[in-house]
């Protein structure tokens, strides 16, 4: 079994990082970087590359008044993970994903209860979708494929996946399913055991 993690949009839940330098900044230096390539500049972080530091925020801030915010926030192109969460990582795939440390603070100018960073997932796995058993709704895009749409956090239906694709990996990406986080059983358990909160976690049946 595997699990997506799907954002929790409860307010208590959803947390984005305002960046500094800013977005538009940001995305000037994702094209600048990008100009050779045929991604969009925030597709960056689905390439399963390491990045260079400046295309990271040099900080950030958290404009919601929640003084417990989740493990897991939207850091502009990518999530950004606790340290409890970062640990759980490395324990399962240690040196395999990218992780930049990002001071963040609140509404109120303190420091985060986390020690935020942000991950650049390098685990990309395709092609492992059974579309024919998975009753979410998906769509045909000229040149790339098949893909599911976005999914919802409450989500019941499995989808249906292939188990050699995703070999020994416990955290990847797929376009097939709009690059969303997707993670292991053992590591979605130790997560749940951690009391990491922010997202539900959605079944995917391996076959």
């Amino acid at each position: 079994m595997a699990f997506i993690l799907a954002a929790n949009f409860a307010p208590q839940y959803t947390q984005w990082v305002v960046p500094d330098p800013d977005k538009a900044e940001l995305f000037r230096r994702a094209q600048a970087y990008n100009h050779k390539t045929a991604y969009w500049p925030v597709q960056l972080s689905h390439r399963g590359i390491r990045l260079p530091r400046e295309l990271f925020p040099d900080s950030g801030r958290i404009p919601g008044r929640a003084k417990n915010p989740p493990h897991i926030i939207s850091m502009h192109m990518f999530p950004g993970v606790s340290e409890i969460v970062r640990d759980l990582i490395e324990e399962f795939e240690p040196d395999v994903h990218q992780f930049v440390e990002i001071p963040v603070t609140l509404k109120s100018g303190e420091p985060a209860p986390h020690r935020y960073s942000a991950l650049n997932i390098l685990n990309i796995v395709d092609n492992y979708v059974d579309f024919d058993r998975t009753e979410l709704a998906s769509k045909d895009y000229p040149g790339m494929g098949r893909k599911l749409l976005p999914v919802s956090a409450f989500e019941k239906r499995p989808i249906y996946v292939d188990k050699k694709a995703i070999g020994r990996r416990h955290l990847w990406r797929s376009p097939e399913i709009s690059f969303a986080i997707t993670v292991s059983d053992a590591l979605c358990t130790r997560m749940q055991a951690a009391k990491v909160f922010g997202y539900n976690f959605i079944n995917c049946v391996e076959l």
